[in-house]
């Protein structure tokens, strides 16, 4: 009698850890604001740090319990259909841009850290055609809050 009232509540116990991982989990999910920080990731001439803002305003939308994520506005704006989860991470990549976007424990706060690369020097042909010679990496930094 003892086993199969053991068996039985452990049959439940999986019953419900197996519903639970079932549940959608949206606390992601959402328009997020906030600022992004870019900095060289090695030592640049002034002049060339001048040339590309270090500060700006962005937005990301993430939907379908964190599935999908758009970068509406900032350094690497588009679509990223391939989102991978780590518990509170997000992390996605696409082209030079690579970030990880981490929920605080209220879920009120999404930090961002990442990195990207941005032209630094271009070479112009005989047919006005701007070919990229130099690439400037760069760290991004950055901290959202929900839109309201």
């Amino acid at each position: 009698m003892k086993i199969k009232i053991n068996l039985v509540h452990v049959c439940l116990a999986l019953a419900f850890a197996v519903v639970a991982a079932a549940q959608s989990d949206t606390r992601f999910d959402g328009t997020w604001v906030g600022i992004e920080t870019l900095t060289p990731s090695s030592k640049v001439n002034p002049t060339l740090q001048k040339s590309f803002p270090s500060r700006g305003r962005a937005i990301i939308v993430i939907a379908e319990n964190a599935k999908l994520l758009g970068v509406v506005q900032g350094r690497c704006p588009g679509r990223y259909d391939k989102v991978r989860r780590d518990g509170d991470v997000l992390k996605c990549s696409a082209g030079d841009c690579a970030f990880a976007l981490t929920l605080s424990r209220d879920g009120k706060t999404l930090v961002e850290t990442g990195s990207c690369k941005i032209v630094s020097e271009w070479l112009f042909n005989m047919n006005g055609a701007h070919i990229p010679v130099t690439w400037l990496p760069l760290d991004i930094n950055g901290e959202f809050h929900r839109a309201k």
